[in-house]
């Protein structure tokens, strides 16, 4: 018989052994001085996500370039960022987790 400590350690294994599956997509330059954002969080059920990147205040001479690192549960999502202030995400999995997405945006 299992004890509740052994199935809370068993609970923690499987937890800390899931690894989220990231894409990494970029636009212009990473030279400059990096602002990262708030994480955009995917809901469970939604596929496809278009995101606004704001413009930021501290980047008075111009953004020069923006990235995000897009994380799901299961399958890494694709994505394209065609403008700086826009970011597409297409979730390729199954979408009935919570996945992240974390941008940094390069100020001149």
């Amino acid at each position: 018989m299992i004890s509740s400590v052994g199935i809370v350690l068993l609970i923690c294994a499987v937890a800390v052994n899931a690894q989220s599956q990231c894409t990494f997509v970029q636009k212009g330059e990473t030279n400059g001085i990096p602002y990262k954002l708030d994480p955009v969080y995917l809901q469970p059920g939604t596929r496809d996500y278009k995101v606004n990147i704001p413009t930021l205040p501290q980047c008075v001479n111009r953004e020069i370039g923006v990235t995000a690192n897009i994380c799901d549960e299961d399958v890494a999502p694709s994505g394209t960022i065609p403008e700086f202030n826009t970011l597409l995400v297409y979730r390729l999995g199954n979408y009935q987790h919570i996945g992240v997405v974390s941008i940094t945006v390069y100020c001149h």
